[in-house]
């Protein structure tokens, strides 16, 4: 038994990695890693992100005291974990700050990047909102599959937010649509999707700036 970033118990009760000698430096030993577990490598993953990265994102986080036992981590995991899937801890719970069995859910990525948006107001201006570059305009603005998609020129920064909203919820109601026939679909992660979706479209029916999805 070891510890993990000093904190996280590694009580694996089976081996978790396979090496092979691959040559020797100076006496020592060269190893290669030839495969290791996927749950265990997300779990180590886990405890360095919350405890080592220094990424502002992960301030104030913590891991449940629970998980922060391996086998208590992989009890949890292994029905639910699929190759190609994220552990999420912002659907179920919006503003959640803890990794716990509660309030994670293993998601395909799309739905894990759904619900991602710009953390940081520019110039005071809302999500979705940006300047044009040498005009005293405003421009809308949704990013998909990693690529920005314009909305359109506006003068008035709520209006282009309120566009914003408009194709995030097209956004959303599309990955919900992809998600309810994938084969990891959680009915607690497509209702918290839909309550995401229609909270947006109350908020852009009343005109209402948002801060989060």
């Amino acid at each position: 038994m070891r510890l993990v970033c000093g904190i996280g118990v590694s009580d694996a009760a089976y081996r978790v990695a396979i090496r092979e000698t691959v040559g020797r430096v100076d006496g020592k030993q060269i190893q290669k890693l030839i495969w290791e577990c996927p749950i265990y490598r997300r779990w180590v993953d886990l405890i360095r992100r919350v405890h080592t990265d220094r990424n502002k994102f992960y301030n104030d986080c913590y891991i449940s005291t629970n998980w922060l036992v391996f086998s208590n981590f992989h009890s949890w995991a292994k029905p639910r974990f699929r190759d190609g899937l994220c552990l999420d801890k912002d659907i179920l719970v919006r503003g959640n700050k803890i990794y716990s069995e509660d309030t994670c859910a293993f998601v395909p990525l799309y739905v894990n990047n759904c619900i991602l948006y710009p953390r940081n107001k520019k110039r005071g201006l809302p999500l979705g909102v940006h300047t044009r570059q040498g005009r005293n305009k405003l421009r809308a603005v949704i990013t998909e599959d990693g690529k920005s998609i314009h909305l359109g020129n506006f003068s008035d920064p709520l209006e282009a937010h309120l566009a914003w909203q408009l194709a995030k919820i097209s956004k959303l109601e599309s990955v919900l649509e992809k998600y309810k026939s994938d084969e990891s679909y959680i009915e607690a992660v497509g209702s918290a999707l839909s309550c995401r979706i229609n909270s947006l479209k109350e908020s852009n029916i009343s005109g209402i700036e948002v801060c989060s999805i």
